[in-house]
């Protein structure tokens, strides 16, 4: 998950006008400008702060969150308005066993496609939301890699539990109707096999670092870097014509009209009702889950995690969705389906090359 595309645009460009620039939140108080200088500036921010993590073996990078980072994340959540305040984590043995078994069991493709670009998965808790992915620079401000984040003190579900969890986000809940997510076998239903999914999304956003598929999540100057550099994105996306560079799906005009009231986790516009069409209307498209019609870096991420868990790991990736008995829509992704051919070759070239 990410928290931000085309919103971040201009933080980078703030410059402090004050008498001094504070070196710590306290400093800012309440001022978000001083707030969002320090978190366009942090030290975490900077490739050189990561290279005694980046030393480490790949399944080595599974620590508690430095101070640095927590400070960091406290900053991002101060800005973007979320009320957690997140802190070091202090896991169960057995979750750590678990996360552990998760990353040794991806398949070596895929760590040696992000190995070089990720600085490490970090634990805390109360983060608000299960996983966080963002960039960090050389000394050119251009991305180099990326730092994963996950809240251990949520990750408490199996695997199809809290995928069927995510999934229901988008729709005020009716009882008459159930949705469920099936991702993992019933033999595999675990936490291990959640997280490891979890890790992949956010692996994905790892994996584009420095690549060609999106623009990037944080800032993005559309004429300086247009559309047609990010032939990923074509597949999918567009600009509305306004002046701020704002994306919309090439769908939006064309059969998928639910698609800009799809919001995940927190306050949820769709009635459980018309999850269904919303499904329905998703087929329509070349996003291989509903998540992945969010904006165009979690298009790749779903893309490249749908991919590795069906295609290489041959696992299940289901939403059913039923009216007290009756099945009223069942989608299985779109890996192999006409829709999604050229998408499906992009993925794949990745693991060729």
């Amino acid at each position: 998950m990410i928290r931000n595309f085309i919103a971040a645009v201009g933080f980078i460009a703030i410059i402090w006008t004050g008498t001094g620039q504070a070196d710590s939140p306290q400093a800012c108080g309440e001022d978000m400008d001083c707030l969002r200088q320090l978190h366009s500036t942090h030290r975490v921010k900077e490739a050189s702060y990561w290279l005694a993590y980046q030393a480490l073996p790949m399944d080595s990078r599974i620590l508690a969150a430095p101070a640095k980072l927590v400070e960091y994340l406290n900053l991002d959540n101060q800005i973007y308005g979320f009320p957690n305040r997140p802190r070091i984590a202090k896991p169960e043995r057995q979750f750590l066993k678990d996360i552990n078994a998760a990353i040794n069991e991806i398949p070596a493709a895929v760590k040696t496609l992000i190995d070089g670009r990720l600085m490490g998965v970090f634990l805390v808790e109360d983060l608000g939301g299960t996983g966080f992915t963002d960039y960090v620079y050389d000394a050119q401000h251009m991305p180099v890699g990326a730092f994963v984040v996950l809240d251990a003190g949520v990750l408490t579900k199996s695997a199809n539990a809290w995928a069927t969890w995510k999934e229901s986000t988008p729709f005020v809940a009716d009882p008459g109707f159930k949705l469920h997510a099936n991702i993992e076998s019933d033999a595999d239903d675990n936490r291990k096999q959640a997280l490891q999914y979890i890790l992949l999304h956010e692996f994905g956003h790892v994996a584009s670092v420095g690549r060609d598929f999106h623009p990037r999540w944080d800032e993005w100057d559309c004429k300086k870097n247009p559309p047609e550099q990010f032939p990923f994105f074509e597949l999918s996306w567009q600009l509305n014509g306004s002046p701020d560079c704002k994306v919309i799906s090439k769908f939006d005009q064309s059969g998928f009209s639910y698609r800009v009231d799809v919001i995940y986790y927190f306050g949820a516009k769709l009635a459980q009702a018309v999850s269904p069409e919303v499904y329905t209307q998703l087929e329509q498209t070349n996003f291989p889950s509903l998540y992945a019609a969010n904006m165009p870096a979690d298009d790749f991420a779903e893309s490249f995690v749908t991919y590795v868990h069906q295609i290489l790991m041959g696992k299940p990736f289901e939403i059913r969705i039923d009216r007290q008995e009756q099945r009223l829509t069942t989608f299985t992704g779109c890996w192999g389906a006409a829709r999604c051919v050229a998408k499906q070759a992009m993925i794949a070239k990745l693991f060729t090359n």
